[in-house]
């Protein structure tokens, strides 16, 4: 199997005279039966890191699981594959100040740096669940999991199998919501997305706990839409591949642009460090930026007079005028 330089996979498939007369399977490939696929895939990587400090404090055990992911667009299937790369040094200065595996992110990041597309409340907490503005009633059946209390990690372990294996409320979004933070909290709780799917067990993949855990750390303004059906579950799980302000853009266009899933997942797979969410929606048609609002009546008539007394576009008087109030950059 071969990455091609436009994002597919050439395939290379093995003849029965790829068999040695032992039975064995050598490593000659048939010419004849190599062909390039057709589909379109996606391939995403996670660093998954793990740093075990021994008995003897300068004794410490460093490893690495690179966690690939292909998925085939058409059928949106996945692919896992696991590089672990293990590191042993008893000479590394093991201080107070060195990170403990507890003080790491289930993403290998650093928990102090969060850039304004992320989740800012703790890991679990139904901050959305919990609100009765957006889930009614049910906002008191809201089911916290604290990744720090062994009986709530065995909680989310339940969840996630119980998820996973849709046994219920597979088109309820707050069901779903809980299933991810369930998700997150599982990993930062065992430490690692190997340990989680092992902790869940059943049919619980890699690349399933990945996914929803990443729309658990979505900003809590893409979760409330989430929660209210603005934005589809499966489109949040693409929305939660792309990072920084690119993750807000391609939500408002989800909503402002009525965007399909199919679509969302093809823009996130084009917004990379050379393409922004920005750029890949223009190539749709889709101007970033572009709000249709409802005014009272009185507002209305005062921002067209003023609009036109001082010359300019009612959009510029707005934009203005939300920057004094918002204070942006």
């Amino acid at each position: 199997m071969e990455l091609l330089p436009d994002g597919r996979l050439s395939i290379c498939e093995m003849s029965e005279d790829n068999y040695d007369s032992s039975g064995k399977l050598s490593n000659r490939l048939d010419s004849v039966s190599r062909h390039r696929s057709e589909r379109e895939f996606d391939i995403n990587s996670d660093i998954d890191t793990n740093i075990d400090v021994g008995p003897e404090s300068d004794e410490t055990k460093i490893q690495a699981t690179c966690l690939i992911t292909i998925t085939d667009t058409d059928t949106d299937t996945d692919t896992d594959i696991s590089l672990t790369m293990t590191h042993n040094n008893s000479n590394i200065d093991n201080n107070d100040s060195a990170p403990s595996f507890t003080q790491l992110r289930s993403d290998g990041g650093d928990p102090s740096v969060r850039p304004p597309a992320d989740r800012e409340e703790p890991v679990g907490e139904p901050v959305v669940r919990s609100d009765p503005a957006i889930t009614g009633q049910r906002a008191r059946e809201a089911v916290e999991f604290d990744p720090t209390d062994p009986a709530s990690i065995t909680s989310a372990a339940q969840t996630v199998r119980a998820f996973s294996e849709n046994t219920v409320g597979a088109d309820d979004n707050v069901y779903i919501l809980r299933g991810a933070a369930a998700c997150a909290a599982l990993v930062r709780g065992v430490g690692s997305y190997k340990q989680a799917v092992e902790r869940a067990g059943g049919d619980v993949s890699i690349s399933f706990v990945r996914k929803w855990a990443r729309v658990h750390d979505l900003p809590q303004a893409i979760r409330r839409h989430v929660a209210r059906g603005d934005i589809a579950p499966t489109a949040a799980k693409h929305i939660a591949r792309v990072s920084g302000l690119d993750r807000l853009d391609l939500a408002w266009a989800v909503i402002d642009a009525d965007l399909t899933v199919r679509e969302v997942r093809r823009i996130a797979s084009e917004v990379d460090n050379d393409t922004t969410a920005a750029e890949a929606l223009a190539e749709r048609g889709i101007t970033v930026g572009s709000i249709e609002l409802s005014l009272p009546i009185p507002l209305y008539r005062e921002l067209r007079r003023r609009a036109s007394v001082e010359n300019r576009p009612p959009g510029q008087i707005v934009s203005n005028t939300l920057e004094d109030i918002f204070k942006t950059d």
